[in-house]
């Protein structure tokens, strides 16, 4: 997919943003209370923000890129559009508790990296790279973060 949108993307001025995210400290998930447990926190994650994305008509595309990481691709709009989306979702994600199991209540965090489709992109790789590395400054920073085009800033 990330080929297709650069290919439609990169050859005209509409703009294009990816958002990255993964799931702060899910190993602690499956090591703590099962392999079951993680599974039913990543379907959670992954549904509340289809559901988000869908519900703020956002046409965006919510996709599992490899364990506990997602990366939502938001055509026509730009970073500085996308990441005010991203972060409204994950505010209502730490807003409300997950039962791991009988009673015991978690609060999921992410962290998130967010930029737009370049000029100077030279194939998809390029743009997938550079989220990435934000997705990267924000866990370094302290997890709980957002990198926007490599501002980084923890989110409360």
């Amino acid at each position: 997919m990330s080929n297709e949108v650069f290919e439609v993307y990169s050859n005209n001025d509409l703009p294009v943003a990816m958002a990255m995210f993964d799931i702060d400290h899910f190993k602690l998930f499956n090591d703590q209370y099962g392999h079951q447990v993680g599974d039913s926190v990543l379907k959670y994650v992954a549904q509340l923000f289809s559901d988000e994305l869908f519900e703020r008509k956002t046409n965006a595309q919510l996709f599992r890129v490899g364990g506990e990481e997602f990366t939502i691709i938001f055509r026509n709009r730009t970073s500085a559009e996308a990441a005010p989306i991203v972060k409204a979702i994950r505010d209502i994600l730490v807003e409300k508790d997950f039962e791991v199991k009988d009673g015991l209540d978690v609060r999921i965090t992410v962290s998130i990296g967010v930029t737009d489709l370049k000029k100077s992109d030279q194939s998809a790789k390029d743009f997938y790279k550079r989220v990435d590395k934000y997705l990267y400054q924000a866990k370094n920073n302290s997890r709980n973060s957002m990198s926007v085009e490599g501002d980084v800033s923890s989110l409360s």
